[in-house]
């Protein structure tokens, strides 16, 4: 009993102990409270703060929708023309793509004919290079007849002009249909001389078969010679009236349609030497006399083009 009434005792001493010293920890407390307090209401304002943030952003993106609006009504004529721009450009782009796509598929075919060319085989060979060059030759004549048509300058060639395209295109189809040709003949020639010849019989057939394939075989480079004569007083015109820029491809052409010549010239010589048939030789090699005249004309043609591009 004694010891409950000391507890209680002490424990009164500690009351008013805490009550006579402990109102600076209630001032402190009250102190920590209200800023406790105060906190909470600066947070507050700063809540406020965001939505007047937040109210500012939504005026501004009310003004951006504002512009937006107007570019898209701004903008109709402008995108219909972009439009047409961009369909344009594919257009090119795929023109451009096709235009190689050709180049890449002839460039081969070139490729592939100076391939079989440099073969042993004997086809295509001298003769089929000789009409090739007299259609290189026609093709130049033509670029240089293209690049005049149609030019103020040369206005009093153009009636001649025309006719003349005309019949450089004719030519160069026929150019290249001997070239073919070429080919066909020489075929059988080639397998004629490994044809036996140890009988009579044999002889004869060897005999009668070399002729008529060196008949036909000669008669290509002979037409050729032939079609070349025909064109050359074209390439006289085109140096004399043809455009001016381009006048070192008439020289080229003339060059081509030269060397087209002497190479045919020998292809004809090459058959009529073992040819037995007097008359068709005599023809053949006829062809070739005057053929040689015209090459010299050529020679003219070329060098008249040369002194003009050189200066001289």
């Amino acid at each position: 009993m004694f010891l409950c009434l000391g507890l209680f005792s002490l424990y009164r001493v500690l009351f008013l102990l805490l009550k006579r010293f402990g109102r600076p920890y209630y001032i402190e407390k009250a102190y920590a409270k209200q800023k406790i307090c105060v906190k909470p209401k600066t947070c507050i304002k700063q809540k406020t703060c965001v939505k007047q943030k937040i109210c500012v952003k939504q005026k501004t993106c009310v003004k951006q929708k504002t512009c937006v609006k107007r570019k898209h009504y701004a903008s109709i004529n402008s995108k219909i023309i972009g439009y047409r721009i961009c369909m344009l450009l594919k257009s090119i782009k795929g023109r451009v793509q096709e235009g190689k796509a050709m180049k890449e598929q002839k460039q081969e075919s070139i490729v592939q004919y100076l391939e079989a060319l440099s073969s042993k085989s004997p086809i295509p060979g001298g003769g089929g290079a000789a009409a090739l060059s007299a259609a290189f030759a026609f093709s130049l004549g033509m670029m240089v007849g293209n690049l005049t048509l149609g030019k103020k300058s040369y206005a009093d060639f153009q009636d001649e002009l025309e006719g003349i395209m005309k019949s450089l295109e004719e030519a160069k189809q026929k150019a290249l249909a001997l070239e073919a040709r070429d080919e066909e003949v020489f075929l059988p020639l080639s397998k004629a001389y490994s044809l036996p010849r140890e009988t009579e019989e044999e002889q004869k057939i060897y005999r009668e078969t070399m002729e008529n394939c060196l008949i036909e075989a000669s008669l290509v480079p002979t037409e050729l010679l032939e079609l070349c004569l025909e064109k050359i007083p074209v390439f006289a015109r085109l140096q004399e009236k043809g455009s001016r820029i381009a006048l070192s491809d008439v020289g080229v052409g003339a060059g081509f349609l030269k060397t087209a010549m002497e190479s045919a010239i020998l292809n004809v010589y090459i058959n009529t030497k073992s040819m037995q048939n007097r008359e068709i030789k005599a023809k053949r090699e006829a062809v070739c006399d005057r053929a040689r005249t015209g090459i010299s004309s050529l020679e003219e043609i070329i060098q008249a083009v040369e002194n003009v591009v050189r200066g001289a």
